[in-house]
């Protein structure tokens, strides 16, 4: 989707990715733990703000939707606690 907006992340930026996820290994972010917390997430911001440029540039995608809307299902779930 960076490149349906005009962005160039570069050739080797699936391989720097990959690699930091590597190195940071097996952690819980800061989402897991807004849930744990009963605090609202970020989804809005991060997911949800992925959904909206892509669906204003006709571009799909499916897991950031998909997770997006699990995230926020489990925001009221948690909320409503």
């Amino acid at each position: 989707m960076a490149k349906a907006q005009g962005y160039d992340l570069g050739e080797k930026y699936l391989t720097d990715a990959f690699a930091y996820l590597e190195k940071v290994g097996i952690h819980k972010d800061s989402m897991c733990g807004d849930l744990e917390r009963n605090n609202p997430t970020e989804i809005d911001f991060l997911g949800g703000k992925v959904v909206k440029y892509a669906r204003e540039l006709g571009v799909s995608v499916p897991y950031y939707t998909v997770m997006t809307n699990l995230v926020k299902e489990l925001d009221k779930a948690y909320s409503a606690k």
